[in-house]
């Protein structure tokens, strides 16, 4: 059925012809929902940034076309290749594990509800995936006074 409106209550039967009119079915009311608006922006959990994974959350659709949120997409934008899919469930967060150090890894997200998928975020998402540094090694203290200190490591 086309020519909906969203937000908007119908009203349904069915009767059955055969060459008569068969008695009504229950009437079944539905309101008429749309598709949702992508989550955006997608930000890094803080503290959660590793030298092979990265932390990130988004927030669910403003707009989820009168419908509940079923699931999440997120996927890691690779050029001349397709997408690879990193998460698929419920949550808004997820944790992106066996990425290469160095590397920048651009993301989407869409959601999904009863009616269908959301379009993936319009903006990308850039992270650069860096090592965490060792602790210094060998600290030695070289000079202080009372307005500096001096360390070699």
């Amino acid at each position: 059925m086309t020519g909906l409106t969203l937000d908007q209550d119908y009203s349904f039967y069915v009767t059955a012809l055969n060459p008569g009119e068969g008695p009504v079915s229950e009437r079944l009311t539905v309101r008429a929902a749309g598709f949702p608006q992508a989550p955006t922006p997608i930000t890094e959990v803080l503290n959660s940034r590793t030298g092979a994974s990265i932390g990130l959350e988004w927030p669910t659709p403003t707009d989820t076309g009168d419908s509940a949120i079923v699931s999440y997409t997120l996927a890691i934008i690779r050029e001349n290749q397709a997408d690879l899919l990193v998460y698929h469930g419920i949550a808004t967060k997820a944790v992106v594990e066996g990425l290469t150090a160095g590397q920048e890894y651009q993301f989407r997200v869409k959601a999904t509800t009863a009616v269908g998928d959301s379009p993936w975020s319009a903006s990308t998402y850039k992270f650069l995936i860096v090592d965490q540094p060792s602790p210094p090694l060998n600290l030695e203290l070289l000079a202080y006074d009372n307005t500096y200190v001096r360390f070699r490591w």
